[in-house]
C-alpha cells in the first residue's frame, strides 16, 4: 500500500511537471483516474479483459497494487506480490525520471 501511494505520488508529480500550467494538470486528472478505476482489476478481472483491456491494465499501476494486496489477503487469484511490487518499483522509478527529466528541461 505504501508504494501503491509512493507510485500515486510520482505519478501526479510527472503529471505537473510535464504541464505548464494547473489548468492543464487539472484537466489531465480525469484522464489518470478513469483508467486507474477501470483497469484495476476490481469491476472485471484483467483475465476476462479483452486484447485492449488487458494491455491497458498492464500499464496501470492500480491494477498491480490491487494484484499485491488481493495476493496477500488471499482474496483474489490473480495475484502476486512479488512480481506487483516489482512492477511498481518500476513505474516509481519511470515517473520520478520522467518528473526529473522534465523539470530539468524546464529549468534549463
Amino acid at each position: 500500500m505504501l508504494l501503491d501511494a509512493l507510485v500515486a505520488l510520482l505519478l501526479g508529480l510527472a503529471i505537473s511537471a510535464l504541464v505548464s500550467d494547473a489548468a492543464q494538470a487539472t484537466i489531465a486528472l480525469p484522464m489518470v483516474c478513469f483508467p486507474a478505476v477501470l483497469f484495476a482489476g476490481a469491476v472485471l478481472p484483467v483475465a476476462q479483459m479483452a486484447t485492449a483491456g488487458w494491455a491497458i491494465a498492464v500499464v496501470t499501476p492500480a491494477r498491480w497494487a490491487y494484484d499485491a494486496v488481493g495476493d496477500v489477503l488471499d482474496a483474489t487469484s490473480a495475484g502476486n506480490a512479488a512480481q506487483a511490487t516489482a512492477a511498481l518499483a518500476l513505474f516509481a522509478g519511470a515517473f520520478m525520471s520522467i518528473s526529473v527529466g522534465a523539470l530539468r528541461r524546464r529549468l534549463a
